[in-house]
Order: C-alpha cells, then structure tokens, then sequence
C-alpha cells in the first residue's frame, strides 16, 4: 500500500524497509529489484501512470500485491485515476521524481527512471504500447466508441439537471480528451528523451 507494507499480515514482506533501503542508499542492488517485483507489471505501471498524467501519485495510491508470501513477487494495482489527463505538453518525469519526503512511494520510481536497467525496459515498453494499445489511433477509436455509447444518458442527464451550459462543457471536456490523444505521445517521448538525457 502507500506505506510500503501491509496493515494486516506482514508475513506478505515489508516493501517499506525495502523504500527506505533505496533512499538511504543510492547503489541499492536492481537485482533486488527484479528479484521482488514482477519486471513487466512495474514497467506497464509506470508508463501508464506517466502517460495519463496522475497528479496522485506516486506518493498516493501505490499500491503492490502478490498472492502468499510463497509467491515471491510483487506486482503493481493501477488505481484511482482520476487526477489525469491534463496538458499533454505536462512533464510528468520531472512531477513523479520530486522528493515529497517523508512520503516514500516517489522514491521507487526515482530509482526505477534513474538505473540504465529499468530505462531500457521501459523504453522498449513505451514503444510497443505506442505502436498498440495506446496507439494514437486506439485511444481516439476507445474515445469516440465511449462519446457515442454514453451520449444519449448524457444529454439526458444535462437536459434534467443542468440545461444552463452543462452540456456545453461537457463537449468541452470531450474536446481537451481528444487534444491529449492527439499530442501526448509527441510530448511524453520528448519529456522521455530529455529525463534519460538522450538527442
């Protein structure tokens, strides 16, 4: 949890003695890592909290699970988005890396953006999803199949409640939805390329 450990049986493993090895100690060993987190679930975490922008995390809602202590490692929940999605030109490398101490959940993903290991996973990530599942063109293809399958509640439910100019910023909020498909990809690889210091 954001803590590091759990509240209610700690034969899971305390990842907040782990939180506070690496802060202590800035040669923390990735191989103790790799060793206590599943590699591809930590990678997909952090690049889709990073691309979708939440502003609530990572000192908030960090959350891992595993199902016995037996099962050795941890994998990452994404939960609880819905501080995201803002400016596509926001950098979201420079927000997640702050120090918020004492708070601990920015200090994995610190470690995890600054080890040449991690940067390349995660680049090799970044590149599939971008060619994929979060492809331009399938997040305006999930946006406009969700504008169509709700708008006739919506209209409804403006009409009732709020005819005065709630469904005009509701095609507002539609149009800024649409603008972060359009131009976030540009920005998060040039935010990318200068975090990993790269031409």
């Amino acid at each position: 949890d954001d803590k590091g450990y759990s509240y209610k049986d700690e034969s899971f493993g305390d990842l907040n003695t782990m939180l506070k090895e690496i802060k202590s100690d800035s040669t923390f060993s990735y191989k103790d890592i790799k060793k206590s987190f599943k590699m591809k679930s930590l990678v997909d975490w952090v690049v889709v909290e990073l691309f979708f922008q939440n502003t609530d995390w990572p000192c908030n809602n960090t959350f891992f699970w595993k199902k016995t202590k037996k099962s050795g490692e941890w994998r990452a929940v994404l939960i609880d988005m819905d501080a995201s999605v803002g400016d596509p030109k926001n950098n979201m490398f420079e927000y997640a890396t702050k120090d918020r101490s004492p708070s601990l959940g920015g200090v994995l993903v610190t470690y995890l953006l600054n080890h040449p290991d991690f940067q390349y996973l995660f680049k090799e990530r970044v590149a599939y999803l971008f060619d994929n599942e979060l492809s331009k063109k399938v997040l305006k293809q999930k946006l406009r199949y969700y504008k169509l399958l709700f708008a006739p509640a919506i209209e409804e439910h403006y009409n009732r409640w709020n005819p005065n100019g709630g469904l005009s910023e509701y095609e507002k909020s539609l149009n800024r939805l649409d603008n972060f498909c359009e131009h976030r990809h540009e920005y998060f690889i040039e935010n990318m390329k200068a975090y990993f210091m790269e031409e």
